[in-house]
């Protein structure tokens, strides 16, 4: 997912049941071993909005919970 997330950062959703305050109480193997599911940011279905992050946040959140180190176009 985070290959995903740096290619297409505002163009992907990525989700997850609670959103950003979930991603941020797994741990690292959770993070990693968690089948994450994704959409187009452009589809406008019906959805529970708090529950998907787009790609941007989702990477930020990653990277700076679990050191991975961003780097790159962050800002």
């Amino acid at each position: 997912m985070r290959e995903k997330c740096h290619l297409e950062p505002q163009e992907i959703e990525v989700g997850l049941a609670g959103g950003k305050h979930a991603l941020r109480k797994l741990s690292l193997l959770e993070a990693e071993e968690r089948p994450w599911k994704w959409r187009d940011s452009k589809n406008k279905g019906r959805v529970d909005r708090t529950n998907w992050l787009i790609g941007e946040q989702w990477l930020e959140i990653v990277e700076s919970k679990y050191g991975f180190g961003g780097g790159g176009d962050a800002g």
